[in-house]
Formats: C-alpha cells, structure tokens, sequence
C-alpha cells in the first residue's frame, strides 16, 4: 500500500526533504472522486490543495522498500533493499536498462559526486541518483545540493499538489508547465531551489537544485540536461 506517510518518508530520506510538499498521498484509496477533478498534463495529474488521491491513479506493485537497517536485529524492520555507490553517472548507466541523465554545464564550484543505485531484493530497481556536491565554507564540507533522482516505478498518473506555503515563510506550491526539459514536466519552487520534474520511456525523473540558485541560474541548469552515454 503505497500510502501518504509512507511515499513522503521514502522520499524524504532517498531525495530530501524538500520534496515532501509535493508527495501528498492519502492513507486510503477508497476515496470516490470524478474524474474531471484535476489535469492530465504530460503523464502527471495537477490537483488542488486538499483533493484526494483518485481512484484512477494506479501504484507500483513493489512499492516502497525499507532502505534504512537502523533497529534491524533489535525489534526494528529488516531492510527490504540494498543500496549501491557507484564513483560516476557512466558506471550507473551501465547498470540500469533506462536513460540517465546528468548536468552538461556545472556552476562554478558544484562538482560531480558519484552516483547511487537502490534495488529491492528482487533485484528490480526502486531509485537510482546522479549527485553533485558543493562546498559549505562554514562548515568546511562538501555538501550534496544538486541531485536527479530516477523511479521506473511510480504512480500513473503521478499526482502533484499545488498548495499554500507549508511552512513559516516557505514558497506556496505553484505547479508550473515547462517545455526545457528533456519531455514536457513541471517546475515548484522550493525553499532553498528548485525542484523539476519529468516523464520519458516510462520512468520518472526529478531533478532538485537545493543551493540557493536563482530562478534564472535554476533553469539554466534543467535546459543543460544531456543523456549519460554508457
């Protein structure tokens, strides 16, 4: 069951937490709801703040595995996946059977940081990540502040919710149309970036710009998105 608490926490932890705004699953799928509520746009259902998730959205059979093995042997849950770190974009293509995309044009200080790949014990792919980092001079650190995240599996169609600001301060949800990326998709701004969104060959893409870009610098990096040649 793939439920609101749970889609938001996997996300949280696998993606960030900027993210969880726009995740906003229902407990139940009992809710009955006419299919006029909302837009198909681009393989994405663009709802209100508040609509339910509709019966006609259908989930991944696997659903979400427990990544996480903190608790494991001491009453807590059993990882239900392993994750795998790989030191570069090429070597994850080369493990998927699906487009990866990485950044053709990287600020000044942004890096590449390898890549991550997460599967069920299945051996079917729940996620995989093309990540860079950036330097925290204050905590003399490299941080990751830019990450594309890829799900063969998802909810179709995928619901977004706009909505009002979800904390003090923080920037409403406003799903904006774009046509940049490398399929049509949509565009939020978060509280510390951006965050896009897209679906191409049946996966769905999310790439999250959390370091202080403008809008301007933000979409600057979506439209230098290039395929990774494995």
């Amino acid at each position: 069951m793939w439920s609101r608490r749970k889609f938001i926490r996997a996300l949280g932890i696998l993606g960030g937490a900027m993210l969880s705004p726009l995740y906003r699953f229902e407990g139940s799928r009992s809710y009955a709801q006419s299919p006029s509520t909302g837009e198909l746009y681009a393989g994405f259902l663009l709802l209100p703040e508040g609509a339910p998730v509709p019966a006609s959205v259908k989930y991944p059979e696997l659903g979400i595995p427990i990544v996480c093995g903190v608790g494991a042997g001491r009453g807590g849950p059993e990882p239900t996946a392993a994750s795998k770190r790989l030191e570069t974009a090429e070597g994850l293509a080369k493990e998927v059977q699906f487009p990866i995309y990485t950044l053709g044009d990287l600020p000044d200080g942004l890096r590449p940081a390898g890549a991550s790949l997460i599967k069920h014990k299945s051996g079917d792919i729940f996620a995989a990540s093309v990540n860079f980092e950036l330097h925290n001079a204050k905590t003399d650190s490299w941080e990751t502040t830019v990450s594309i995240w890829v799900y063969p599996g998802f909810p179709r169609p995928f619901p977004l919710w706009s909505s009002n600001p979800v904390e003090l301060g923080g920037p409403a949800i406003t799903l904006e149309k774009v046509d940049f990326l490398p399929s049509s998709g949509i565009v939020t701004a978060a509280r510390r970036g951006y965050v896009f969104h897209w679906i191409r060959n049946n996966v769905f893409y999310t790439l999250m710009a959390e370091n202080d870009l403008s809008r301007q610098e933000a979409f600057a990096l979506a439209t230098s998105l290039t395929l990774v040649r494995s």
